[in-house]
């Protein structure tokens, strides 16, 4: 399969709803530069269990992008446990223009995310090597959005994300369909949830963005 081709329809699918980019060629070319370089990285280390450059990009690139349905305020935006890089630098190569801090806490993983920053010469992004529960200062109060992509229970993203917040801002968390329902938000001292945002993956089946946003001050 062309690579491009599933690229480029993957980017303007309408279940994603990107708006129309500066530079469409130049986050398809992005895309398949990350790609090629996390298949190079994989062949030393385990960075994602998907190897296939079309399970990758129908996959862990598409859910990525679906991310970029809740970010509709300006802000910097903070992936915790960012693993091999998704979502962040999918969104990242979409939205070059926004700040954005990834958050690994596995060494190699850490060294392949500052190596796909280099290459592709990403201005406005930076790695941090760290646990979630270890983030402190200078990230309290810094972000508009903290994403979370199967890092953990839905509590222990909350207690996580929230200290990251601004105020107003929010965690976003990708529900999957087999995943475990919200608990009461009262659990949640200083958020509370907003209507959930339905998406469908590129196999069409449906999931959400389940958001949470930070009380303000």
């Amino acid at each position: 399969m062309d690579l491009s081709a599933l690229a480029s329809e993957i980017i303007s699918d309408p279940r994603i709803g990107l708006p129309v980019l500066r530079d469409e060629q130049a986050t398809v070319v992005g895309i398949q530069a990350y790609l090629s370089l996390l298949g190079k990285w994989n062949q030393r280390f385990n960075l994602s269990a998907d190897r296939d450059p079309v399970a990758l990009l129908t996959r862990h690139v598409f859910d990525s992008l679906l991310y970029s349905r809740a970010l509709v305020e300006p802000g910097e935006i903070v992936d915790v446990g960012s693993g091999a890089g998704f979502p962040g630098i999918p969104l990242k190569l979409a939205f070059p223009e926004r700040a954005f801090v990834l958050v690994e806490a596995q060494r190699k993983r850490v060294s392949f995310l500052q190596e796909v920053i280099r290459q592709l010469k990403l201005p406005g992004i930076t790695v941090v090597h760290s646990r979630a529960e270890s983030l402190s200062f200078p990230y309290k109060g810094r972000f508009q959005y903290a994403l979370f992509k199967a890092v953990a229970p839905l509590a222990d993203c909350l207690f996580w994300g929230e200290p990251l917040l601004q105020s107003g801002g929010q965690v976003i968390i990708k529900k999957e369909p087999t995943g475990p329902a919200p608990s009461p938000q009262s659990s949640y001292p200083g958020l509370f949830e907003q209507r959930p945002i339905p998406t469908i993956n590129y196999s069409g089946v449906a999931s959400q963005l389940t958001i949470f946003q930070k009380c303000s001050t």
